[in-house]
């Protein structure tokens, strides 16, 4: 039972998907570099849960399968937005 990610070379697009269910789900990352974005989200999302956007009595947040579809696509936003403050950090 694990998330995975499935990733297009050819059209530059990156999922996730369910191991257990054989289910695509989320946001779909592109451009190039998109299975290292889906990747480093994977990493990120367990040690910044938000149980405010998880589906009720399913998990803490730290699973991309906890959350809402709208949930999830917050969470990835603030996964962007933590990667462009980073990126202003280390560009001064």
């Amino acid at each position: 039972m694990a998330v995975e990610i499935a990733h297009d070379t050819h059209r530059q697009v990156a999922v996730m998907y369910c191991t257990t269910t054989d289910t695509a789900f989320g946001p779909i990352f592109q451009g190039p570099g998109c299975a290292e974005d889906a990747d480093d989200f994977l990493n990120w999302l367990p040690r910044h849960p938000d149980v405010s956007l998880t589906l009720p009595l399913v998990g803490h947040g730290e699973d991309p399968r906890d959350y809402t579809d709208t949930g999830l696509e917050r969470m990835v936003q603030r996964w962007h937005d933590a990667a462009d403050n980073r990126r202003g950090i280390e560009d001064v």
